[in-house]
């Protein structure tokens, strides 16, 4: 089997000899996992895709909530 998936939740699983990473995507090597070459490395030259996660919400949620939301998450990212 093989799975996109990102550093973090991959880094565990790595570290116990549980799965083997290819590569990672981004244009450099992880800190999390040092080892283990970049795509480009590899012989993709340019290769650079990074994760990132979205929230969201239903149609119609009350703005109130999502402005509640957005200031929640802006405060635990920074």
């Amino acid at each position: 089997a093989m799975s996109f998936t990102d550093v973090l939740t991959a880094q565990p699983h790595v570290k116990a000899g549980k799965l083997r990473a290819l590569g990672v995507t981004t244009a450099k090597r992880s800190q999390a996992l040092p080892d283990v070459p970049t795509v480009a490395e590899q012989g993709y030259p340019g290769y650079d895709v990074s994760v990132f996660f979205g929230v969201v919400a239903p149609a119609g949620t009350p703005a109130d909530r999502i402005a509640l939301l957005n200031k929640a998450f802006a405060e635990a990212l920074s």
